[in-house]
């Protein structure tokens, strides 16, 4: 018996990529999207087989799990996780899979959610280890998905609430006003391309950390990101969207391998015109992007007539 829990989306604001180096990040929950583990009845429609091709990716993930015990077991009861696959388990999601918006997380917060060994309560707070602990545990269920995961994400999507993440690798929750920067609205612009994380992750640290140092370009773009939450943190919105500016300008020009060929020229009609500006939303190659914006109106209306969905972003 599993208890139907939504475990929403996530949205990294700053940290993608330098989070593997050490930076700071600054992750919300976004409960447009949500993912719940559920039974598949032989009476249920299953249209396109979606719940049964989830059910057969969750058995290949059990399996990995059973394949080291001594990782897993300590916190999961994998035994009935297996079970639960063999009596119809699926994921109920409508998180877009490769979109940079946590879909993975989402699937290991609600298998922990269900099959968690001595969890902690998490509605009275949790403290520093325990949240070093639940990362840690995290970081080893994600990594089946992307050769390497930090953990964050998961952790999001679990405790349900925006997280700091601290030079010292130490996760707080953090108090956000529902504008994120006064006088600046948030929107997702989407680039119709889904995108493949394990790939760019590895492609990323071996340009930028090759061996595990990390380069002077590492260097300035972890700085950026730090720059950008401290402003963030701090509420000075000039701050905040000059160090934007920036990190956008670094991305276009630096990362530019990560950003749709067919994005290029709005990214720098952004910044050139200053209506918005853009940064890769996860780990690129498709999916979103982020959009700050001063006129949400008139720049929502600027991807609209190109035909390029978006969507708001609400505190």
């Amino acid at each position: 018996m599993i208890k139907e829990n939504m475990h929403p989306a996530k949205l990294l604001i700053f940290g993608e990529y330098t989070i593997l180096l050490g930076s700071l990040a600054l992750s919300i929950p976004f409960h447009s999207f949500g993912a719940t583990l559920r039974f598949l009845c032989p009476e249920q429609d299953d249209p396109g087989g979606t719940a049964a091709k989830s059910n057969q990716n969750l058995q290949k993930l059990c399996d990995h799990f059973l394949e080291s015990p001594e990782v897993f077991h300590e916190f999961l009861d994998v035994h009935r996780f297996h079970t639960d696959i063999d009596n119809g388990l699926y994921l109920s999601s409508t998180i877009p899979q490769c979109y940079g918006m946590g879909s993975s997380g989402a699937l290991c917060a609600s298998i922990y959610s269900n099959y968690g060994v001595d969890k902690k309560d998490t509605s009275v707070g949790l403290s520093a280890e325990n949240m070093i602990m639940l990362r840690q545990m995290f970081m080893r269920m994600e990594s089946f998905f992307h050769g390497r995961s930090s953990g964050f994400d998961p952790l999001v999507s679990y405790l349900k609430k925006p997280l700091l993440l601290g030079a010292d690798g130490v996760v707080t929750c953090v108090d956000l006003p529902g504008h994120l920067i006064d006088g600046h609205d948030i929107v997702l612009v989407d680039s119709g391309l889904p995108c493949n994380t394990g790939p760019l992750v590895r492609e990323f640290l071996s340009r930028f950390a090759p061996q595990g140092n990390t380069t002077p370009s590492g260097i300035s773009l972890t700085g950026m990101i730090d720059e950008c939450i401290g402003a963030m943190l701090r509420g000075d919105p000039d701050e905040t969207m000059d160090n934007i500016k920036m990190l956008s300008q670094f991305q276009l020009y630096e990362l530019d391998h990560l950003i749709p060929k067919h994005f290029q020229a709005c990214w720098a009609e952004g910044l050139r015109t200053g209506l918005f500006t853009l940064k890769l939303c996860g780990s690129g190659g498709g999916g979103y992007l982020i959009c700050f914006t001063h006129d949400k109106k008139q720049t929502v209306n600027y991807f609209e007539t190109k035909t390029i969905p978006v969507i708001q972003v609400n505190r």
